[in-house]
């Protein structure tokens, strides 16, 4: 017969509550218990940044052909994120001119695409306590663009056509490498500000290969195969006419 042992004995009554272990889900309300606690209204979830102050924009001025007054500079410059500065560089987001005339900073705001506004823009700004819209107040002179379409014998010609074409095609000297040894010193750093607002690349040496044999050249060689007036006019047309410029 087969023995039965200790460890094989039946178990114990279950009269005693099992302990449980782990997490376990809140008990069940009873629904027929009234309540008498209060109700505590829900709180809206509030961000970890909810109390850090909105990012300020940062706007760089430079004005061309004409000098801003110091009373309306120093005005200028208390709106917040506002910085006037007196010469190109890459961080220009506004150009201020009075009428079209083909300046270093214009014409190197035009290949940026940046906007190129009149005075009255700054008076509204300062008026308003911040940058507002630029649309109203951007550059239209219809008697100088004219004259510079009749001067480069151009079909017509519009500054902020000009600019919208440069920010929907891009930058109009990206892949292309520009040599140019002629001009002066101020001459010399001015091209080549255009050049690199132009997406281009300012070669300090001549390149082991020339290209003005192609018909749109990735490198070339200014006054020794085109005119330097090629960057010049394309700067505001924003269209290279490589075979009108070739020397």
């Amino acid at each position: 017969d087969e023995v039965l042992h200790v460890e094989d004995s039946p178990p114990k009554s279950f009269s005693k509550r099992r302990r449980l272990t782990g997490k376990q889900p809140p008990p069940m309300p009873n629904p027929f218990q009234p309540v008498t606690a209060a109700i505590e209204p829900i709180q809206p979830a509030t961000s970890r940044k909810a109390g850090r102050r909105p990012k300020v924009q940062k706007v760089y001025i430079a004005m061309t052909g004409f000098v801003l007054e110091k009373g309306k500079r120093d005005q200028l410059q208390k709106i917040p994120g506002v910085n006037v500065v007196d010469e190109w560089s890459a961080k220009v987001t506004h150009v201020i001119a009075k009428g079209f005339r083909r300046t270093s900073k214009l014409m190197c705001a035009v290949c940026k695409g940046l906007h190129i506004v009149v005075p009255k823009f700054i008076d509204e700004c300062i008026t308003a306590g911040e940058i507002i819209d630029e649309k109203p107040f951007l550059l239209h002179d219809n008697m100088a663009e004219a004259a510079f379409a009749e001067k480069h014998q151009l079909p017509s010609f519009s500054l902020q056509t000009s600019v919208q074409r440069a920010r929907s095609e891009g930058a109009l000297l990206r892949n292309r490498s520009v040599y140019w040894t002629d001009g002066s010193e101020v001459e010399q750093r001015e091209l080549k500000d255009l050049v690199v607002a132009a997406g281009g690349r300012w070669l300090k040496r001549k390149p082991r290969k020339l290209e003005a044999e192609v018909s749109i050249p990735k490198s070339f060689w200014l006054g020794h195969d085109f005119d330097p007036e090629l960057l010049r006019e394309a700067a505001c047309t924003q269209v290279l006419r490589w075979d009108t410029y070739r020397l």
